[in-house]
């Protein structure tokens, strides 16, 4: 009994350090057969501990559709959220118009794109703002939306935001979200994102949505759009591979970044 115990605390214990884990590597890392992992997966579920997916499994949420604080955020799935901004970044090009959202996935992707370009940011996260001026980049335009602060997401938002977004049209944009429900739509937990990301899968020429594997499939409360508004899914490989599927039915473009420390 203990073995069994053991075998299931260890995989919740990877699950809260990555967030997901694959049947495969239980297998190996927990030197036991294929089937005893799948028992133990089922066990889990069966006590809410966590959820299966495609050839794993991801952590439990106890509430999908609650607010997660920021500074929680930032530190789960680290390694997806930089490889996906990685790939993201190399379809930036010199003079481009950008806009970033607020998400601690996005806030990665000035590191990956070249110092060298001329490049117009278009920015209303306080964290993203101070990034980009510790950066000092002489060749990086970066405009503030301005607004009323948010103290949890520590982004402004409403009226004067909105309305100075208004005044830009970005030619890309790089965003995430709180996931992409069961039917296929991009979900958030405030109503406050949900005005800028219409705006922007509305009026900018590419936008791309940025999601690691915990937010594939995923509830929210409020809908943003529908999975296709958006010119493609940058996901990585760690992602149920029939959602991945369900999504290129649906007439998406997604793009899977391998990790490379898994």
């Amino acid at each position: 009994m203990s073995k069994i115990v053991d075998r299931r605390n260890k995989i919740l214990e990877l699950l809260a350090e990555n967030g997901s884990v694959k049947s495969n590597e239980l297998v190996d890392i927990l030197d036991t057969s294929r089937e005893t992992v799948r028992r133990d997966l089922t066990a889990l579920e069966e006590k809410n501990l966590l959820t299966k997916t495609y050839g794993g499994a991801v952590a439990a949420q106890k509430n999908t559709w609650e607010f997660v604080p920021l500074q929680e955020r930032e530190k789960t799935n680290l390694a997806e959220k930089k490889a996906i901004c990685k790939h993201a970044a190399k379809s930036v090009s010199e003079f481009d118009t950008i806009f970033l959202d607020n998400s601690t996935t996005v806030m990665h992707i000035t590191n990956y794109i070249p110092k060298n370009y001329n490049i117009t940011f278009i920015v209303h996260s306080v964290r993203l703002l101070n990034q980009l001026a510790n950066i000092n980049n002489p060749k990086w335009n970066v405009i503030n939306l301005g607004g009323t602060l948010n103290y949890e997401t520590f982004s402004t938002y409403r009226y004067l935001t909105i309305n100075n977004l208004k005044h830009f049209k970005p030619n890309k944009a790089f965003i995430s979200c709180h996931g992409i429900d069961s039917d296929l739509y991009v979900t958030e937990t405030r109503v406050d994102d949900v005005e800028i990301k219409e705006y922007i899968v509305n009026n900018c020429e590419e936008t791309s949505l940025l999601v690691d594997n915990s937010k594939l499939p995923r509830q929210g409360v409020v809908k943003v759009s529908d999975i296709a508004d958006y010119d493609i899914v940058i996901t990585d490989n760690k992602s149920d591979g029939m959602f991945i599927s369900r999504l290129n039915s649906h007439g998406c473009k997604v793009d899977i970044v391998p990790i490379e420390n898994e």
